[in-house]
């Protein structure tokens, strides 16, 4: 379904410095790009695999940016692939066979994933009557579990209300 790239390990920190840009530069990290530079890789709406550090974790990435070797990219090799549903079946697939430390809500972790495990990893796809991979069942899937994540959320917010509520005479 997906080819496995990883990315450049000639892109660091000083690589970014001295070839400054505007394209991101994404490396271990999660949340922030290492850097930018004059140049990208890869161009569209992408799932990339942290390969270290908090390891498994998939992060979407939309736009023309580039990767170092922390982390790697899956390239659909068909159309009717759902990204977001790839991300979402995927990753806990992945962060169940990292190696190394394991720290809590992924704080202090550093674990490793090795390209053999992401590329043995089975993903569950539903397929049509037809025997074809179905692309509205996997947007529904998405869907059903964004209304999760935003239920979740305000709840979450709800209860922080309440536990922070004082009662005044």
């Amino acid at each position: 379904m997906f080819d496995l790239k990883r990315g450049s390990s000639k892109y660091t920190k000083k690589y970014c410095l001295d070839n400054k840009g505007k394209y991101p530069v994404y490396s271990a990290n999660n949340s922030v790009p290492l850097g930018y530079r004059n140049d990208f890789d890869f161009d569209g709406c992408f799932a990339t695999i942290s390969v270290n550090g908090i390891a498994g974790k998939i992060t979407l990435i939309d736009n023309k940016f580039s990767l170092n070797a922390d982390r790697m990219i899956l390239i659909p090799k068909q159309e009717k692939i759902n990204i977001d549903y790839i991300a979402y079946i995927l990753e806990p697939l992945l962060r169940q066979q990292v190696k190394g430390r394991r720290g809590e809500n992924g704080r202090n972790e550093y674990t490793k994933i090795e390209r053999k495990v992401i590329l043995d990893t089975k993903i569950p796809v539903p397929f049509n009557h037809f025997g074809e991979i179905d692309l509205e069942i996997q947007k529904d899937i998405v869907e059903k579990n964004n209304k999760l994540k935003n239920i979740k959320t305000v709840l979450g917010e709800e209860v922080e209300k309440l536990l922070n509520f004082e009662l005044k005479f």
